[in-house]
């Protein structure tokens, strides 16, 4: 599942009240990262990679309110420490949000986002030797080789964020207060079939339709600094957050097949369990960006996501032009 789709919650932007003199932006990101998924009782652990290249643009109704859009090309992969199997995914994306900024300091955030993916599967398999009799001898009882397939999916996630920021009295640089996140997430991957290399589908599977779900809620403090200069209104601003997360839905996310070939004795569906998604994430994350004028500003964030049996890092940058 990790590669299966980035996070909703990473969906959710966390903007600046818009100035309603310059009411449209237009941005740029990239995104990059990795991590590992540590070995459980269900599975062995993977390493995974995440690319995003995305383009959006937002129009302020008026200073509070702000609807934006955006459509991107991501890129991730899974690769399994012990051998040389692998998932790789990538494809489109698209989402859409909207903001409010109360004037008390609340915000908040809603966004709906649809991708699809092409999934490349590779699988390196010990086959015994009455399923290859024939190729054994080279290895003893044993055949190695590599099974392969391809399929497509989708995904759509819906997200909602509310934040509140506090002054603290004199020190009217310096913010903080609460952040609050609800995130869903369905998944699908269609079934597909496998085929062997080295003349041969001995042991290659048929993986069934695969549709898991996330839903998650995630609580947490931010701190935020801004220094600006009046006189040619640059200005810094700095934001650190810390967060729990929760999983609601099953964490196990069963994946369920049989073999291709017909002459194996064994018979009936094969259910095999993936790594345990983590319950419980600590998320951690720095951001600072730099507004050269009312018109431009550059932005770099990073993400950090570790639990139980899972770590992932995320580093994104951006550029955003206001008219």
């Amino acid at each position: 599942s990790r590669a299966a789709a980035p996070y909703a919650s990473g969906c959710v932007p966390v903007r600046p009240a818009p100035a309603s003199s310059l009411p449209w932006a237009a941005y740029l990101s990239a995104s990059g990262g990795g991590g590992a998924a540590y070995n459980d009782s269900n599975a062995p652990g993977y390493n995974h990679t995440l690319g995003l290249f995305a383009l959006g643009v937002e129009r302020a109704l008026h200073a509070r309110l702000v609807f934006g859009a955006r459509v991107g090309y991501h890129k991730t992969a899974a690769k399994l420490r012990a051998d040389s199997g692998r998932v790789d995914a990538s494809g489109w994306h698209a989402l859409a949000y909207a903001g409010w900024q109360f004037p008390q300091g609340t915000r908040f955030h809603a966004v709906l986002r649809h991708a699809s993916y092409d999934y490349d599967t590779r699988r390196h398999i010990l086959s015994p030797a009455v399923m290859a009799p024939d190729r054994a001898a080279a290895l003893g009882s044993y055949y190695d080789y590599t099974a392969a397939g391809s399929t497509s999916g989708s995904s759509t996630a819906a997200a909602l964020s509310l934040s509140h920021d506090w002054k603290f009295g004199a020190l009217r640089d310096w913010k903080t207060g609460p952040i609050a996140l609800l995130a869903a997430e369905s998944v699908t991957v269609d079934a597909f079939s496998e085929t062997g290399t080295d003349n041969g589908p001995q042991a290659a599977m048929r993986v069934g339709r695969q549709i898991p779900e996330s839903l998650r809620t995630r609580l947490g403090w931010r701190l935020g600094w801004e220094a600006s200069d009046l006189l040619d209104n640059s200005a810094w601003f700095l934001d650190l957050r810390l967060a729990w997360q929760r999983e609601h839905r099953d964490t196990a996310r069963p994946v369920t097949g049989s073999f291709t070939n017909p002459e194996y004795e064994i018979a009936g569906p094969v259910r095999v369990l993936g790594n345990k998604q983590p319950r419980d994430t600590l998320v951690a994350g720095l951001g600072v960006q730099y507004r050269h004028s009312r018109r431009l500003r550059a932005a770099l964030a990073y993400d950090l996501e570790t639990g139980a049996h899972d770590t992932t890092h995320t580093a994104t940058l951006s550029a955003t032009l206001r008219w």
